[in-house]
């Protein structure tokens, strides 16, 4: 008689293949996870950096671009800025801050919001650097203010702000 062995799994081995399948699975997920992690807190900081970035340019610019400063005064600071400007359409020019956002508002037009709704800014100071009403020096305004990221996922929960800080001068000055 011819003695035939039949080839078969053992309960064992199967429980083994199913270990080994959930750890490769569990590995896989908390990639995935960290993956995700990360992506949001570049997303997150990229965004306030590039929204801080570009309203410090807007601003600056338009001081910059401006006759003179009607306030703060000089030697003060301030939440609100407001410049003279040149074309009467765009006078006076004032940058304030309503509810966690920054707005601009040329003469007598509609206020118009400078960033976008995934940020808030926060402890906007504007400051008049000028020494007098009638110095040499072009006048100088300090810029300050902090930008948070408004974190809508409670999962990663990763909030971050930084300050930006600025100074420009008029080249308009009278």
């Amino acid at each position: 008689m011819k003695n035939t062995k039949l080839k078969s799994i053992t309960l064992i081995e199967t429980l083994l293949y199913i270990a080994l399948a959930a750890v490769i699975i569990l590995a896989v997920s908390l990639l995935i996870t960290m993956i995700t992690q990360v992506r949001t807190k570049n997303k997150t900081t990229t965004e306030v950096e590039n929204q801080g970035a570009q309203l410090m340019r807007t601003i600056t610019q338009t001081i910059r671009n401006s006759r003179s400063v009607n306030s703060p005064l000089v030697g003060a600071n301030g939440t609100t800025l407001s410049l003279k400007m040149d074309e009467a359409a765009k006078n006076p020019t004032v940058f304030e801050i309503t509810d966690g956002r920054i707005d601009v508002k040329e003469g007598a037009g509609t206020p118009q919001d400078l960033i976008g709704s995934n940020v808030t800014i926060n402890e906007v100071s504007f400051s008049n650097l000028a020494l007098d009403q009638t110095s040499a020096p072009p006048e100088e305004i300090r810029v300050q203010f902090t930008v948070k990221y408004n974190s809508t996922d409670p999962r990663f929960g990763f909030n971050y702000q930084k300050t930006f800080t600025g100074t420009a001068n008029l080249r308009n000055s009278p």
